[in-house]
């Protein structure tokens, strides 16, 4: 293994994860690799080079197997993504597909995108002690912030732990990215992390944690960060909502133009060649796909809930609500009754920890629209 630069403390090592992959439409942002990923990128680099590809080949392949590889890291990624629905998103088959067949969707990276050390031990300091180190800064400035310019306006980017999260942040503030961009952070999913991946995915409570968990200190933080990016998820569905929404009605239009065509040629609708068909093809047009709001707004209540609430006053005293199912495949709790306060809980994932925070649930029957509900009123468990 190479040193790149030392200074005092620090040292930089070289790892081969030069490759930037321009077309991604995600992008996961780490500290710095750990010695995982170099262990994994050397042997896979070397493995390559051995076979006798070219350089530029190798690299994809080092980046796609020791990006964020490990026993646990990469699992829990993938947890963390499917929590929040993000290959939906993307438009791909399954989160775990980002290091498979769709590795072209996703560009993995580091604040330090080289390994760095610090009195021999893998960095794992704030942004502002990357900022005050020369050997850390310089790496910072030369090897990460060129590849957001090659990357577009249109990737989303996700930090893992606090550090990426402030150099992100630092990223949008001095306009090198935009805003929206930015998505917001996860826990760090490596195994040092201890429980807070299974915290911040609603598999743990605050009551689950001993008290002499490490992680209590970092719960406020996960809160926040867990809203925060909730939030932002669902500002990208609606962007991509809108998108799809767009595409739709210019296919609805072209769809009734070719029609119309027809009618004016005296040809029948299934003689009516599509734009991008073979030449010579005769195809009937296609029953366009209308994404109607009703599909994203009409709500459905999921009646095999097991927490409930009876309403005790007025003309539906005596009815029972059930947490609301929203289309989007989401519960929703909120402290307040603004939206920009909700948060949305994945169905499937339990609702118990919310409530004992002190969230209320929104709930419905058929019929009855959803209201907030505290959790005090509410019976049940899951």
């Amino acid at each position: 293994m190479t040193t790149i630069d030392s200074k005092k403390d620090d040292e930089l090592v070289y790892i081969p994860f030069e490759h930037v992959e321009q077309g991604a439409k995600l992008i996961l942002v780490g500290i710095t690799p750990g010695p995982n990923q170099l262990r994994l990128a050397y042997d896979e680099a070397r493995r390559r080079v051995q076979s006798g590809e070219h350089w530029d080949s190798v690299e994809r392949s080092v980046k796609q197997v020791a990006g964020f590889g490990g026993s646990a890291m990469r699992p829990n990624l993938i947890r963390l993504l499917q929590h929040f629905r993000v290959a939906a998103l993307l438009g791909i088959a399954h989160e775990a597909d980002l290091w498979g067949a769709s590795s072209g969707a996703l560009h993995s990276t580091s604040v330090i995108p080289h390994a760095a050390f610090r009195r021999g031990h893998p960095f794992a300091g704030t942004f502002d002690e990357v900022r005050r180190s020369s050997v850390f800064a310089q790496c910072f400035s030369k090897d990460f912030l060129p590849t957001l310019r090659v990357l577009g306006s249109a990737a989303r980017y996700i930090a893992l732990g606090p550090t990426a999260l402030d150099a992100l942040t630092w990223c949008v503030d001095e306009q090198l990215l935009g805003a929206n961009q930015l998505l917001g952070a996860f826990p760090h999913p490596s195994t040092s992390g201890g429980s807070q991946v299974d915290y911040f995915l609603r598999k743990k409570s605050r009551d689950d944690l001993h008290p002499s968990d490490p992680v209590r200190a970092r719960l406020d933080w996960l809160d926040k960060a867990y809203i925060e990016f909730n939030a932002a998820r669902e500002a990208w569905a609606e962007v991509e909502i809108s998108r799809e929404s767009s595409a739709t009605t210019v296919l609805i239009d072209l769809a009734s133009y070719g029609q119309e065509s027809a009618m004016n040629r005296g040809v029948g609708p299934t003689e009516v060649q599509l734009e991008g068909s073979k030449r010579g093809a005769v195809s009937s047009t296609p029953e366009p796909k209308i994404l109607q709001s009703a599909q994203i707004e009409t709500p459905q209540v999921l009646m095999g809930s097991k927490f409930s609430y009876v309403v005790v006053r007025g003309r539906d005293a005596g009815l029972v609500l059930r947490p609301h199912e929203h289309a989007d495949g989401c519960y929703v709790v909120s402290f307040t009754r603004f939206k920009r306060d909700y948060v949305r809980v994945p169905i499937g994932e339990r609702l118990s920890p919310w409530l004992k925070r002190g969230y209320s649930l929104r709930m419905s029957a058929r019929g009855r629209p959803p209201v907030l509900i505290s959790p005090d009123k509410i019976t049940g468990s899951d």
